[in-house]
């Protein structure tokens, strides 16, 4: 029988090139089919969908031995053309980064967002885990309301809090990410919303697929039946959730797919409206700000309206009246779930205005913070429990059903902007130690994926039941843990097929190929070719900035006039040891020194050059910089911040070249010299005050920012002359600089 089924399979023929690919097989042959003892028989199905995800799962085995071989053998010109679009999908990098667990802190890391992100989840899969159970019928079906009139049914009945929570972090990261890319003048409107569509649209087409063909063959048992319904459902609507619109009333009255994806089609409504309340915060700071709070504003005062004109319950209640009206005409409508979107919006606003500052908050606002954010959490969620229960206890009158159903969102919202402000600059504590542990990150990572897969499986694994489930509280919380279990290796195998590659790909696709760019681009990076070890082929002439001459306020022909005029050119590479780097990587009217490791080795171009007095130990490269700033001879330009040391280099303009390679920037060190207006005195006594006060390897003062100091180094900079003179330092010193201490902290010096 087997082979006899094999044969009939459908199979490649000819004219591919020519766009035939249908498959059909021998249909016949394969319906009348029959094993010996006649128990099974042959059934005709079209599995292209199959044919898909084995397709998937290839590419992801050949791109990951790929990978592997590259890693092995430290080899990456293998993956030259074509080779390079494969592997995105290798399993072997993209489980590293899955997993990858980040331990330091920066402005883009928010690192509690993962705990926050993954508890949310949690909620949402918990909250669900009832009607999953119960669909089918239980042994005390009944005594479901009574179960749940106490403090846990509450978390359950009002779990719709757990979606603010996502509303709120897409407003956040989706306004930091665009302030961030408007400031580094990468923003592209067009790749902004292609980034957001195909980030959610493939993996969503994918399980929907799934669902509609496949699914019903996990399941079977006396529920079967009821779950059949799934799959027929997904094969005719499948389009409205690729599409993202299936929260719109009339398009989805006849059943939807993805039940829970409505939450993407209004996140993704909001996204298309995000540039509208984003860019006139970056380009006006008091009209943008004022049209936010206007559209906050908005965000409440719709809901609210709506709720009181159709006299709806103030939220999605237990066995409520016109529950319905409330799903389509608020539940589902992305101008009355805006409000904690929009707190995420703020917030963001607020962190891209702070920077890397240190934020001082009075430890009594920190503790009103957090005592204002519990009650007020505490009160989204508890807050309609007089009204949650059945029988209800008591009728809410139109204050609570306007004011609860306008506000409670962007309240929710406003909480979580605070836990996060609070954890994100050091004031969250045991809160942050929680929430910010990196053993979040990788089920943060996958929370997407087990929103797509997670609900089915729930109703899929219910199903499959062969008796009633009773309902306690524990029992959810046992199944809930099970479904999560269940879910987390489906997640990460939708992951890796789908969402990992997709992104790898738009990535390559969209960023353009350095490598290639860079042969076309005459001022190619020194740095850039030392990588590529072409270190022998750089026309450096060529790499200086377009201008120059003007910048360094001094003509080309003077610089082309003496081996000793030009432009300094200091490299810290791995690659100097190369005999014929400092020989053939630098023309001749040009001068280039070269320290490695910790300065200990010093090479140049100029054999005549003394390098004695430029080796250091110091980690620094400003360090070997200024060494040689101070070495040179007046016609040596060098581009470098160094005020204290401005008047040995005898430059008539210093430049200080910043930023990127992009978009750089020139810092004019002799305009800054000119409007400090310091004594030479002074100027040396900013190398201990910045050494004190916060540098590579010394942490700020506690409480106290450079700026908050500078006003006491101002009046009192004498203090800091003997900190930092060639050997060691005095009593007297030492005194000093502990008096200037105190003065920062504003406290009595007793010697």
């Amino acid at each position: 029988m087997l082979k006899i089924v094999v044969d009939s399979w459908g199979k490649s023929s000819d004219g591919v090139i020519f766009g035939y690919t249908e498959y059909m097989g021998f249909y016949d042959e394969c319906v009348t089919t029959r094993s010996d003892n006649y128990t099974i028989a042959g059934k005709y199905c079209r599995v292209t969908l199959t044919c898909v995800v084995l397709l998937l799962l290839m590419m992801m085995l050949a791109a990951t031995v790929l990978d592997v071989t590259i890693q092995c053998n430290k080899n990456t010109a293998i993956v030259k053309g074509g080779l390079r679009y494969l592997l995105p999908f290798s399993a072997y990098t993209n489980l590293g980064r899955m997993f990858h667990l980040i331990t330091t802190s920066s402005p883009t890391n928010i690192a509690c967002l993962h705990g926050m992100r993954v508890l949310s989840m949690t909620w949402v899969i918990y909250s669900h885990q009832i009607s999953a159970t119960m669909y089918g019928g239980g042994y005390n079906w009944e005594n479901v309301a009574e179960k749940t009139q106490n403090f846990l049914g509450q978390i359950i009945l009002n779990g719709y809090p757990s979606v603010d929570s996502f509303f709120f972090l897409s407003g956040l990261l989706v306004a930091s990410g665009f302030l961030r890319q408007l400031k580094a003048g990468k923003f592209n409107i067009f790749i902004f919303y292609l980034h957001r569509f195909i980030r959610l649209v493939p993996p969503i087409a994918l399980v929907a697929g799934l669902n509609a063909t496949v699914a019903r063959f996990f399941v079977n048992g006396p529920l079967a039946g009821l779950w059949d319904l799934f799959p027929e459902l997904c094969s005719k609507t499948w389009w409205k959730d690729i599409l993202l619109i299936n929260n719109i009333k009339g398009l989805v009255e006849d059943g939807d797919c993805f039940g829970q994806t409505w939450y993407l089609a209004v996140d993704f409504q909001l996204y298309l409206a995000a540039p509208l309340f984003i860019l006139p915060l970056y380009w006006s700071k008091t009209v943008g700000m004022l049209w936010l709070y206007l559209v906050t504003v908005a965000s409440v005062i719709i809901p609210a309206a709506i709720i009181y004109a159709d006299d709806l319950a103030p939220t999605t209640l237990l066995f409520p009246e016109h529950g319905m009206d409330y799903i389509w005409e608020v539940y589902y409508a992305p101008w009355c779930r805006a409000g904690p979107w929009l707190a995420g919006i703020w917030l963001a606003y607020i962190m891209y205005k702070l920077g890397n500052r240190q934020v001082k908050i009075d430890p009594i606002l920190v503790m009103t913070g957090w005592t204002i954010a519990t009650l007020m959490g505490m009160l989204v969620v508890f807050g309609m429990w007089s009204y949650n229960v059945f029988p209800r206890e008591a009728q809410y009158d139109i204050m609570t059903q306007v004011a609860y159903g306008g506000m409670h969102r962007l309240i929710w919202g406003t909480c979580l902007a605070w836990i996060v402000f609070a954890c994100h600059y050091g004031y969250g504590g045991m809160v942050n130690s929680f929430l910010g542990h990196p053993i979040w990150q990788p089920l943060s990572r996958l929370t997407y994926c087990m929103y797509l897969v997670v609900l089915h499986l729930q109703y899929a694994i219910a199903a499959n039941t062969r008796i009633p489930y009773y309902f306690s509280h524990l029992n959810k919380v046992v199944e809930t843990v099970g479904a999560i279990a269940v879910a987390f290796p489906v997640a990460v195998l939708l992951s890796l097929l789908v969402e990992a590659p997709v992104l790898g790909l738009e990535k390559l696709i969209l960023t353009p190929d350095r490598s290639r760019t860079s042969k076309k681009n005459k001022n190619k990076s020194l740095a850039h070719q030392i990588n590529n070890e072409k270190v022998t082929d750089i026309p450096l002439a060529e790499q200086y900035p377009v201008n120059c001459e003007k910048i360094l306020d001094i003509p080309l022909a003077e610089q082309q006039q003496s081996s000793q005029q030009g432009q300094c050119i200091t490299q810290l590479s791995t690659a100097f040891n190369s005999p014929s780097f400092t020989q053939n990587a630098t023309p001749p009217e040009k001068l280039m020194v070269v320290a490695g490791g910790l300065g200990l080795v010093v090479k140049t171009n100029d054999s005549q050059m003394d390098t004695a007095n430029l080796i250091s130990d110091h980690e620094e490269a400003d360090t070997r910089v200024i060494l040689h700033c101070i070495s040179s001879s007046a016609k040596h330009i060098v581009v470098v911040l160094l005020l204290v040391n401005y008047h040995r280099m005898q430059c008539k303009t210093l430049w200080m070249k910043a930023g990127t390679s992009k978009k750089p920037k020139y810092i004019p060190i002799h305009e800054i010299h000119k409007s400090l207006a310091f004594e030479q005195q002074t100027l040396e006594e900013l190398l201990p005050y910045h050494a004190i006060t916060e540098c590579d390897t010394v942490s700020c003062f506690m409480g106290h920012s450079k700026r908050s100091a500078w006003t006491v180094f101002l009046e009192n900079h004498n203090l800091l002359q003997d900190l930092g003179t060639i050997g060691t330092i005095s009593d007297e010193g030492l005194r000093k600089a502990e008096q200037f201490i105190c003065k920062v902290y504003k406290v009595p010096h007793d010697m």
